[in-house]
């Protein structure tokens, strides 16, 4: 019966045997590659269990941050001239808790910092929101800490330099593949340096606050502020949150589907391919490549919209 049909679509196409069997055998690895990629989107945990990964560690998310380093790193520019003239304003009054902590790092790096932590949900179950209030935290607390990985990789350099002494950034370097907080929080417990930054909470919490701000207004329609009602075991409460905007969403379902469809399992072909043809315009005689769905007759082959 199979056969039947090959032959019936080979007659009412004009395609041969061998032409539709390569149709079928690439269609076959693009579905391959689809299934591929949407395992990508998932984790295995320890027992076994999957759960879907981060936006910000899939390429949407990768895509998002360097859009977000373009559009948003201007306007943390500006929160710091602001901070640098109200700073060395005695008139100023008195000093905003995101102040200090925004001079602390460069624009850019803190754009990297909020927009990691931002992107920190996978969006499990179609949610993509994150209270407000325990984001901002994060990236206080992330920013705090890399403020602290530089001075201490700073000294490090700086005492091996002077006097000799082992340099445990270097060692942590050839000993880690991937430098994250648990190996900088081993390796410097090691140098007997326990020296922290002081950022209370309040200050913490400011600079979050600010930068996810910053990220709602400037962050090119990818975030906004909304207020949810959660239940917490007697009743419902109301709690500012941070999320994705549907244009983001959509775009990101949008940049999924490309990434599907972009990927193939490669595999090799089954025929010899068809030679380039000549296309011949009135004013012109130009190369004509047949596009991805085309044959060289300009017949539809599968695929495409």
């Amino acid at each position: 019966m199979k056969d039947l049909q090959s032959a019936q679509f080979s007659a009412h196409t004009g395609y041969t045997p061998e032409e539709i069997e390569e149709i079928e055998w690439e269609r076959g690895a693009v579905t391959r590659g689809i299934a591929r990629y949407r395992s990508s989107l998932y984790s295995v945990n320890d027992d076994g269990t999957t759960e879907m990964r981060d936006l910000g560690d899939l390429e949407p998310g990768v895509q998002m941050l360097r859009e977000l380093v373009s559009n948003v790193e201007p306007a943390v520019i500006n929160a710091v001239a602001e901070a640098k003239q109200k700073l060395s304003d005695h008139k100023s009054g008195r000093w905003e808790n995101w102040w200090f902590p925004l001079l602390s790092l460069e624009p850019k790096a803190w754009v990297i910092v909020a927009g990691k932590a931002v992107l920190a949900q996978s969006g499990q179950n179609g949610q993509f929101s994150r209270s407000v209030r325990s984001i901002a935290l994060e990236i206080g607390r992330n920013g705090k800490l890399e403020v602290e990985f530089r001075e201490w990789k700073r000294s490090q350099n700086e005492k091996a330099r002077t006097t000799g002494a082992p340099n445990w950034w270097k060692l942590m370097q050839s000993r880690s593949p991937e430098i994250d907080e648990r190996a900088f929080k081993k390796f410097k417990a090691k140098s007997k340096e326990l020296d922290k930054v002081e950022w209370s909470r309040e200050m913490r919490l400011a600079i979050g606050t600010k930068l996810l701000t910053i990220l709602v207004e400037h962050g090119g329609g990818w975030f906004q502020f909304a207020l949810k009602r959660k239940p917490d075991g007697r009743g419902f409460f109301k709690e500012n949150v941070i999320e994705l905007t549907p244009l983001a969403q959509s775009w990101i379902k949008g940049r999924h589907r490309g990434n599907e469809l972009s990927r193939p399992w490669l595999v090799p072909m089954l025929t010899e391919p068809k030679p380039w043809t000549r296309e011949v315009r009135p004013d012109k005689e130009t190369e004509h490549e047949p596009s991805e769905y085309q044959d060289e007759r300009g017949d539809d082959v599968g695929g495409g919209p």
